[in-house]
């Protein structure tokens, strides 16, 4: 599996922000390195949904059918040397990742409410790609159902072990470097969020979510915090 990391939807920015970025504690620049594990993800669920165990007659066997086709997956990605292993460059030692139904204001990240992400990562030698599929996995098809938080309700997460995967999105600070690459928004604790949904309306949101006009991925800011307020 070689999954491709450019983005469909990319919102522009005509600054030249090189220079107003996010940054580790060395001043380093943090660069995003975990768009294929992303949307291998993304693909993943896709492409095995048609195969899937109906949720809503045979639950159990819809997570087990899910949490083994990530355990594939898991193994895919950890021995794909396309893939870097670490999510982050230089390798953050922390990572979390929210759960939404849909997106919030004005289809970005920045328009979602505050919540508790719904998966936390720590390696202290920085988080990797296997790290990262395999939280997912347990936290999506485990022993425990998943909380999915509402955009437009701050209110207690829903539980939810029906819920798949459909889109994805996260803060870039926009730093134009080598090969294009983004510079990770908030280096202290990079986030990503993934949006899901019950089998049920899975193909109407992925149809709706490709449409432009409501799909912003991988938003950029549109004005760039002091650097002094990141480190």
């Amino acid at each position: 599996m070689n999954p491709q990391s450019t983005p469909t939807h990319e919102a522009e920015s005509q600054e030249n922000d090189a220079t107003e970025y996010s940054s580790d504690s060395d001043g380093e620049v943090m660069i995003e390195k975990w768009h294929d594990v992303i949307k291998a993800i993304e693909m993943t669920t896709r492409d095995a949904f048609s195969n899937s165990p109906p949720f809503d007659s045979s639950p159990v066997a819809f997570r087990s059918y899910w949490y083994g086709i990530f355990t594939a997956l898991h193994g895919e990605i950890l021995s794909d040397p396309k893939i870097p292993k670490f999510l982050t460059a230089p390798a953050a030692e922390n990572f979390t990742i929210s759960l939404f139904d849909e997106r919030g204001t004005g289809c970005c990240p920045c328009g979602l409410p505050d919540v508790s992400p719904n998966i936390s990562l720590e390696n202290d030698d920085g988080v990797t790609k296997g790290d990262l599929i395999y939280a997912f996995k347990e936290y999506m098809y485990g022993d425990s159902s998943p909380e999915i938080h509402a955009a437009f309700d701050s209110s207690t997460p829903k539980e939810s072990i029906g819920a798949l995967v459909y889109s994805s999105d996260w803060m870039s600070s926009g730093y134009g470097g080598r090969n294009g690459e983004k510079a990770v928004y908030n280096a202290d604790e990079p986030n990503i969020v993934l949006y899901c949904c019950g089998p049920e309306s899975f193909k109407e949101n992925i149809q709706a979510d490709e449409q432009p006009d409501k799909s912003v991925q991988q938003t950029e800011k549109q004005q760039q915090p002091k650097r002094e307020s990141l480190l």
